[in-house]
């Protein structure tokens, strides 16, 4: 299961037993789990790109400040 698999809402209630119905739901949290896991295992690159992010967000706004501004600095 890769976690996208869908299972209508009719088919739910009215053909699958409760035996089925826990071993998709114990797949489907099994699935949340690996992903989080997954995320979370990857601090360092959110911080290195975070930070990236920000010294490109500020050299931007330096731009546009350049841009708009640079007749009433001069």
């Amino acid at each position: 299961m890769n976690g996208f698999d869908m299972i209508d809402r009719d088919y739910w209630i009215n053909k699958m037993s409760p035996e089925q119905r826990d071993w998709t739901m114990y797949e489907y949290l099994n699935a949340i789990h690996a992903r989080l896991a997954a995320l979370e295992s990857r601090k360092w690159m959110h911080r290195t790109l975070s930070f990236a992010g920000g010294i490109l967000g500020g050299a931007g706004v330096v731009v546009i400040y350049w841009q708009f501004f640079r007749d009433l600095v001069l």
